[in-house]
């Protein structure tokens, strides 16, 4: 079967494998991982480039920057798919675009990665989201318009 439900935003596993300690694709499942999935995940495909980032002490500069796609976002962080390997607790900075607005200067931790075909889908923990950047990505999801 080559299609894929994210587990940690699926409610069904969440209550199979929370507090369980067991593990599907690396990630393990615990009590404390369901009750931060409580946080509204906005489900969204965008464009957002990243700029940089730094493993064990080593940045790399991306020049031109990465294309990646956004998959989905929540107050503290988002989902990315990338053709590039981004190693587990790397920091990356990405700049996101919805609807021709920018967000720059996005700080996410590498906390998970799941391989597809071709690409790695990236959980990133982000510390420096701004309200801003939600707000918008949810009037997005939930049909309300934009107002600048």
């Amino acid at each position: 079967m080559n299609s894929y439900v994210d587990p940690m935003t699926c409610s069904i596993w969440r209550k199979r494998m929370a507090g369980t300690g067991s593990s599907i694709r690396g990630i393990t499942m615990t009590e404390n991982m369901a009750d931060r999935r409580q946080l509204t995940r906005v489900e969204m495909i965008s464009r957002a480039l990243c700029l940089k980032k730094v493993h064990r002490g080593e940045l790399t500069e991306f020049e031109p920057p990465i294309e990646v796609s956004l998959l989905n976002l929540s107050e503290g962080g988002l989902c990315i798919r990338s053709e590039e390997i981004f190693e587990k607790e790397a920091l990356v900075t990405l700049e996101v675009e919805i609807e021709g607005e920018i967000y720059s200067g996005i700080n996410g931790k590498v906390i998970w990665n799941i391989p597809e075909t071709g690409t790695f889908q990236y959980g990133l923990h982000v510390s420096n989201m701004s309200g801003r950047l939600f707000s918008h990505a949810f009037r997005l999801n939930t049909g309300i318009s934009h107002q600048a």
